[in-house]
């Protein structure tokens, strides 16, 4: 064999090796710092109006999140497919991390999520067509 294609093997099976899934999740899915500009929820109204405070949320490429409420934070996993569909899961978000009923509200809602679409600056997670949290990067 000759160099050449001894080099056109070994690239054509590291192109072979690469799963097109993990490429399409570490670089083409939710990542980054998001600060929530609007949530959407009129199926899941609060009986009283609440006294909102700023909620962040960090997606990183490992997917992992961390969701930071007005004094606590809580983190766990998601999961976002090319197709739109995202989960969050495995998360330590419970009650106890929550300082006002916002906070809350918005971890319980949060766990509702099943879809995503990402824009330029923004992300939206959707509850349903009608119900979804808007994103904005930081």
């Amino acid at each position: 064999m000759t160099l050449k294609s001894i080099l056109c093997l070994s690239v054509l099976f590291l192109l072979l090796a690469c799963k097109p899934e993990d490429i399409i999740r570490k670089y083409e899915t939710v990542n980054g710092d998001f600060q929530l500009s609007e949530l959407n929820a009129p199926a899941f109204p609060f009986a009283q109006e609440l006294d909102k405070n700023a909620i962040s949320i960090t997606f990183d490429t490992d997917e992992s999140y961390l969701l930071k409420l007005s004094e606590q934070s809580c983190e766990g996993e998601y999961s976002a497919s090319e197709s739109g569909a995202f989960i969050l899961f495995n998360s330590n978000c419970t009650d106890r991390v929550c300082d006002s009923d916002w906070d809350l509200y918005v971890i319980t809602l949060l766990s509702k999520v099943v879809k995503y679409k990402e824009m330029s600056s923004q992300v939206i997670l959707y509850i349903d067509d009608e119900n979804y949290f808007q994103l904005k990067k930081e």
